[in-house]
């Protein structure tokens, strides 16, 4: 009878903690913390956001609007816990889609210096003639493809990063024989692939690789130190990272980095990234006018600005809650990763980096963001 109870306790023992595994180890080991300086009060309510996600860890590096700033490590290396260590503020971390923040820039610097236009046709930039399959790619613009406008839609006709090795293909073969889902200007729908192809224009111009290009123009210029991805292989110093059910490291290290230097294949910390923001967008930026910074910025007038996620400019969304400062940001999502970064209009940034994800990404990253929003707005908003 004894042995029959300690048999039932044992399994019983093993469903817990199999259940809490698949819940990761915020479900039933207290978080570690490490910040440079004072942990903020309001770190335990963000904190609070991402363990009820599931994700092990996350970065966090932010400036507020009165100057005080701040890095903090929060979590765990890895999905098993004190089994991969804790996170800390140097483990390297994917950057997934905040990678775009490089090519918006770097595309606003060549505005600024009068050697873009955000209303040059795509084609003529890269010196293509057709024919098309699609005629209206000849259509299509610079400002279009930064606004997410050109007319991809990876609702539709999936997206060719994730489909196709655009690396091998290329985007002059690409441009021939897609086709667009919408006519280029009327409708907004998220595409990766209008960035590379920003990539090929931002390469031709300058006459370098892309990379070279970020590191001279923002990366070095920010004394930051990022890595870019290779397909196959982790990153020396990468945090181990949390993969949904449905998702593995096969996943998250089979994408074609080499194509998305443009698009995600760049990593570092979160205190990395807060540099190139603060160097982009500081008042009398070398790196972009004030002008332009407020181009990169902008967004349809007649957009609700009060719905999350609803209007995207040539670089952010923007949103705004009635009477509390305007924030916009970018957020990125690959298996075992969520990325978030904010620039508010009261000058206060914050860069966010997890080192896991849902398999349903998105109203996850969503309450991040949010989650980031009401702490540094506060006490203006919820």
């Amino acid at each position: 009878m004894n042995f029959r109870l300690l048999v039932l306790f044992g399994i019983l023992l093993l469903s817990v903690v199999g259940y809490a595994a698949l819940k990761g180890p915020v479900s039933f080991l207290s978080w570690p913390v490490s910040c440079t300086g004072n942990k903020p009060l309001w770190l335990d309510e963000v904190a609070g956001t991402v363990k009820s996600l599931g994700l092990p860890g996350f970065q966090l590096a932010w400036r507020d609007s009165e100057g005080y700033d701040g890095v903090c490590a929060v979590g765990w290396a890895g999905l098993r816990g004190w089994l991969d260590g804790r996170l800390r503020t140097d483990h390297v971390m994917r950057y997934a889609s905040l990678s775009k923040v490089f090519t918006s820039a770097v595309a606003m610097q060549l505005v600024s210096e009068g050697r873009l236009s955000v209303d040059a046709y795509l084609v003529e930039q890269l010196q293509l003639s057709g024919p098309f399959k699609d005629e209206r790619i000849a259509k299509v613009t610079i400002g279009q493809l930064l606004s997410h406008t050109a007319g991809f839609d990876r609702a539709i006709s999936g997206d060719p990063m994730m489909t196709q090795k655009m690396s091998r293909v290329g985007g002059d073969r690409f441009l021939v024989n897609a086709r667009l889902d919408h006519e280029p200007g009327t409708y907004y729908a998220y595409a990766n692939v209008g960035y590379y192809l920003l990539g090929l224009v931002i390469e031709r111009i300058e006459g370098l690789p892309l990379e070279q290009v970020f590191r001279r123009r923002l990366i070095e210029p920010a004394a930051a130190s990022m890595q870019v991805l290779r397909s196959g292989i982790y990153l020396p110093g990468e945090a181990q990272h949390g993969f949904a059910l449905q998702e593995s490291s096969e996943d998250l290290l089979n994408f074609d980095y080499g194509a998305m230097i443009a698009t995600g294949a760049w990593a570092g910390t979160a205190e990395d990234f807060l540099a190139v923001l603060e160097l982009v967008f500081a008042d009398g930026s070398p790196s972009v006018s004030s002008e332009k910074q407020g181009e990169l910025l902008q967004v349809d007038p007649h957009c609700p600005i009060g719905q999350w996620r609803k209007c995207h400019g040539f670089g952010f969304y923007k949103y705004r809650e009635q009477g509390c400062p305007a924030i916009y940001w970018r957020d990125g999502s690959l298996p075992g990763v969520s990325s978030f970064a904010g620039i508010f209009d009261n000058g206060t940034k914050v860069v966010f980096l997890a080192n896991g994800r849902n398999y349903d990404w998105m109203p996850g990253n969503d309450a991040i963001g949010l989650s980031l929003y009401k702490v540094f707005t506060r006490p203006c908003s919820g």
